[in-house]
């Protein structure tokens, strides 16, 4: 194969070029095996040199694996992947591993992916690539860390000593990629990770396909119902400008509340609602934008300071139907992921073609496995697991569906900056002074964010929402609305609006410090709290006490079988590996 038997080091590498020809088993053994990882970048690479390789016919289907050509969603299997490209290219360049011929120094591992061989090459790749933490750099993939072309079954004999598990030792967080076939925990190495991902309290998180192709399917009809409100608006205005304007207002607050707190189709008829009305509004204010004074019976100062602010308030709100019409797609997503997880019985009873690495296995799980068996429940309830996510669930806690996080409320929050920097322009030092405290809120929040781990930023993003729908929005909502009839003034309105404000940033920059397990676990209302503050739906918000599944009650796709090939034949270490 000519293509890319010679992987020339990226311009930002500092790995000398003369290594990536070398001696693929010196290598091996001088580098560390946490240490033989990738990029985001090189997986992005490795997806267009495959793609390339298809096109030029150096990737065909072969007997057991007739992948369409031109279907580049899901692609080849990874066994066609290893054996008609990865194998020929890292065979040229000295037979190391396809990670070490792209970095031949080693990369240190942040992130640990864990995946069953079933999935198309182009699936896994842009699982990963669209679920990639923000906080990791390198990335340990079996496929692309171990040579392939290379005996490393002393290697794998002991499991605790194996490349495997010095990878995950040393990584921030494992990914779990699920596939359309059965759930990876029908193998047994997937099971003997997730222990191992368990006993040394590793953030896990699952892969997802990528949402935008989903979201630029629905995006035409929140565009449409914005544009058909916005020109209605400016052609038909039926009522007082004044009455439109308040009901206007009153319906931007249900609307949100139905948008985070019921199902799917509701969420997405509310955002094509919520779009609608938005327009509508900035509709009728070009409509009347040069001698709307006199409809809103304002004074010139007045009315010029309104419009702006019913036109940041009204483009906050058309973003933030649009941004929440994202979070629909994606909780979607998250839930289609997690059905291909669930598995039937317990991992003890997964497959594993080597019996002498069945029986290590198992040996070394031990009595951890009604343990382990909980947390892959965790993880399949919940999209992620964590030590604080499980100890949340054993004081009681239902945290179904926990990393849907809706970052549309993240959003409006600091869209609603701008809106009340631009009101305190007349409100006098002393209103300076009460948005200084307020940004600093904000700026905690912020720096807890940044600070936390995937799951310590998802329960942030769900206690902004929540606080965001019980506080904030009716007092901006009910000060607005005020203001806008001439019942309070500017000054009032802000009284109103910044001290909850700042009430609530500070709220959730606390618990966001403490996190879940020790919100859950605060005497006598503390489960309730966490319950309301994670909950994603009326019943969850009332759920008493969570049980933990039995991990045997979980139904299964496709029943447990032993790994096999596409092409029927048992593989081998170097082939599954």
């Amino acid at each position: 194969m000519a293509r890319g038997c010679l992987c020339p080091p990226r311009p930002d590498d500092e790995s000398d070029p003369a290594v990536c020809d070398g001696d693929g088993t010196e290598m091996h053994k001088r580098i560390g095996a946490e240490l033989w990882c990738v990029t985001r970048r090189d997986l992005l690479h490795l997806r267009h040199e495959v793609a390339e390789a298809i096109r030029a016919g150096e990737i065909r289907p072969a007997e057991r694996d007739q992948f369409e050509p031109s279907d580049f969603t899901t692609g080849p299997s990874l066994y066609t992947v290893n054996e008609q490209f990865i194998k020929p290219i890292t065979a040229a360049a000295g037979n190391m591993s396809w990670a070490l011929m792209r970095n031949p120094k080693g990369l240190t591992c942040d992130l640990f992916i864990t995946h069953a061989w079933q999935e198309g090459i182009f699936e896994l790749l842009d699982k990963v690539i669209s679920s990639w933490p923000k906080d990791v750099k390198h990335a340990w993939c079996c496929i692309l860390a171990n040579p392939q072309n290379l005996d490393i079954s002393d290697l794998i004999r002991t499991p605790s000593s194996s490349p495997f598990a010095q990878a995950l030792r040393e990584a921030k967080y494992m990914l779990v990629v699920p596939n359309r076939c059965e759930s990876i925990y029908t193998r047994l190495w997937c099971s003997y990770e997730a222990n191992l991902a368990y006993q040394w309290e590793k953030v896990v998180v699952t892969a997802s396909r990528p949402r935008m192709p989903e979201f630029l399917k629905v995006l035409p009809r929140v565009l449409g119902c914005l544009a058909s409100g916005l020109v209605l608006g400016k052609l038909w205005q039926p009522m007082s400008a004044m009455n439109i304007a308040g009901i206007i207002g009153i319906a931007n607050y249900p609307l949100p509340l139905l948008v985070t707190l019921c199902n799917n189709r509701i969420r997405h008829f509310c955002n094509l609602i919520g779009a609608f009305l938005s327009g509508y509004y900035i509709g009728v204010l070009w409509h009347l934008w040069d001698d709307g004074k006199d409809d809103f019976q304002m004074e010139e100062e007045a009315w010029s300071q309104f419009r702006i602010q019913v036109i940041i308030t009204s483009w906050a709100f058309c973003l933030f139907y649009t941004f929440s019409e994202y979070d629909r797609i994606s909780a979607q997503v998250s839930m289609l992921e997690a059905e291909n997880l669930k598995y039937k019985g317990s991992i003890i009873d997964a497959a594993c073609t080597d019996p002498n690495d069945a029986n290590m296995i198992r040996a070394e799980i031990g009595d951890q496995i009604h343990h382990v068996d909980e947390a892959l429940q965790t993880l399949i309830r919940a999209g992620m697991s964590s030590p604080e996510l499980r100890r949340a669930q054993e004081a009681g806690v239902d945290i179904r569906r926990f990393s849907d996080v809706s970052y549309a409320f993240l959003f409006f929050v600091t869209t609603k900056i701008a809106n009340v920097t631009m009101l305190l322009s007349k409100g006098g030092r002393r209103m300076w002074g009460i948005q200084l405290v307020y940004c600093l809120a904000i700026s905690v929040c912020g720096l807890v964010i940044r600070k936390s781990r995937v799951d310590g930023r998802a329960f942030i993003a769900n206690c902004t929402t929540k606080f965001e729908l019980a506080l904030d929005l009716p007092a901006y909502t009910v000060g607005c609305t005020l203001w806008k009839y001439g019942t309070i003034s500017v000054e009032t309105m802000l009284d109103i609006q910044l001290p909850v404000s700042m009430v609530c940033m500070s709220c959730v920059a606390i618990l966001g410090v403490m996190r879940i397990d020790r919100v859950a676990q605060l005497p006598f209302c503390g489960r309730f709290i966490a319950q309301v503050l994670i909950a994603k739906d009326w019943q969850s918000c009332r759920a008493r006490r969570a049980r933990l599944p039995k991990a045997n009650s979980v139904e299964q796709p496709t029943p447990i079988g032993r790994e096999s090939r596409p092409d029927g034949v048992v593989p081998g270490s170097s082939d599954m590996l």
